[in-house]
């Protein structure tokens, strides 16, 4: 009894053992704070931002090098895999760490300096200017300034889309990206003493009305490619107008026609390269002129004869000629003197054909030079105006019926070639021969170098 009572009363009275706590389980994350330098005063700055997660079992841990970095606005402000933060134009974006699951976000904000520009707009005062991202929106007159003085305008490099000047003064447009490939992509009126340098403009260029010392320097213009259609040329790749003092110089006019060297007719592109109406004291000076479907420099229907120098310029794939053209009331003490002409109906080419349909009532052409300039590689004329081959130098104002003024006009030096048509003006009494010039005999000039 005594022994059987033992056991059973020890075992009663034993209590359960408890369950034992485990220990060292991982802390798992419960948030993540961003953190470091969020409001920039200007674009191209950088910074280390951090990221900082809260444990759940009350510790931190520094995650940045582990988290996925991310940026709701690339355009505003960049972020790299370190958590570097990089701004780029003017704005506001959202940075976010995630780690484990967790996200964590900060505002990064970057404002503009004085004269920084990031955005389409008008723009006032003095500056200088510069543009600090690209803007790539395909409008007219993106970037607009009115009646500003003593401005400069330095695109770095980046695109704009296009530019409007409206009666500003003493403003120099550099390095700008104009891509928005429509007409009057860059627009200068009623201005005076602009210098517009090192751009690169894809669509027409429009310097009109009463604009005074306007430089277009070392730019390259271009049309683009556009499918076929006959009825819709572009008038030209640069339009002058009503200026005085314009000038030209240096850079590469492309119409985009292809026709010219190309010969496949892909598409029409430009009617002409430079197309100018009433410009008094105009240069256009040392220029890459070619692919277009009427003339690289052409008069319009200007109400004066035109007063110009035009030299130095190398012009290839014209549909037409070179040089000349029609409409114009005509052109007086203008020099055309060293200029390359190729692959081309004609080097020059002055008529008054079809000028009485747009109003023109008397053609001039006097006391011009027409020097040094060479001829190579004839063409015919494009099947839209005949497909003939046509005279290398050709002066025909009799065949208009207008009345006409043509008289002490100059031409010597000048190498026409051998195989092309002969020279051929008419009149010829408003000519003078000045020897030394190379053509093909049976023309109006003597041939022989």
């Amino acid at each position: 009894m005594v022994a059987g009572c033992a056991v059973g009363c020890g075992s009663a009275s034993s209590p359960a053992a408890p369950t034992p706590i485990p220990t060292g389980a991982a802390a798992t994350v419960v948030s993540i704070t961003v953190s470091g330098t969020l409001t920039f005063a200007t674009p191209g700055q950088t910074a280390q931002l951090s990221a900082i997660a809260a444990m759940s079992d009350s510790s931190t841990r520094d995650v940045t090098s582990s988290a996925a970095w991310s940026s709701s606005n690339a355009a505003v402000a960049a972020v790299s895999s370190a958590g570097v933060v990089t701004t780029l134009s003017a704005g506001v974006s959202t940075i976010t760490a995630t780690y484990s699951q967790i996200t964590g976000s900060a505002n990064v904000s970057v404002a503009l300096a004085a004269g920084q520009i990031a955005a389409c707009g008008s723009f006032t005062g003095p500056g200088p200017f510069s543009v600090i991202a690209d803007i790539n929106v395909a409008v007219i007159n993106c970037l607009r300034f009115t009646s500003n003085a003593g401005v400069t305008l330095d695109c770095q490099g980046h695109e704009v889309s296009s530019i409007g000047l409206n009666n500003v003064q003493q403003f120099t447009i550099r390095n700008c990206r104009m891509h928005a490939g429509l007409n009057q992509t860059l627009r200068i009126i009623s201005s005076r003493q602009v210098l517009v340098q090192n751009s690169d403009v894809l669509g027409s260029v429009f310097v009109s009305s009463g604009n005074q010392d306007v430089t277009l320097d070392h730019n390259t213009f271009k049309w683009p490619a556009l499918p076929p259609n006959f009825s819709s040329f572009e008038s030209a790749e640069v339009y002058l107008s009503g200026g005085q003092n314009t000038r030209v110089v240096n850079n590469f006019i492309d119409g985009a026609w292809d026709g010219g060297l190309g010969s496949t007719y892909g598409h029409q592109g430009c009617d002409d390269g430079v197309l100018l109406n009433n410009e008094i004291n105009l240069v256009v000076d040392g220029n890459t002129i070619q692919n277009v479907f009427d003339a690289g420099v052409e008069p319009g229907a200007s109400d004066t004869p035109i007063h110009a120098t035009i030299e130095n310029n190398t012009i290839a794939g014209a549909g037409y000629t070179g040089i000349g053209g029609y409409y114009t009331r005509g052109w007086e003490n203008s020099i055309f003197r060293n200029n390359t002409v190729r692959h081309s109906p004609s080097l020059l080419y002055f008529t008054s054909s079809d000028a009485q349909r747009i109003g023109v009532t008397s053609m001039t052409l006097t006391n011009c030079q027409f020097t040094d300039n060479t001829f190579i590689d004839q063409v015919a004329l494009p099947a839209a105006y005949g497909g003939q081959m046509t005279s290398v130098f050709a002066v025909n104002y009799l065949a208009g019926g207008l009345p006409y003024t043509v008289s002490g006009n100059l031409v010597r030096g000048n190498n026409f070639g051998t195989t092309g048509i002969a020279p051929s003006l008419q009149p010829l009494a408003g000519f003078i021969d000045g020897g030394g010039n190379i053509c093909r005999p049976g023309g109006s000039l003597a041939c022989g170098g």
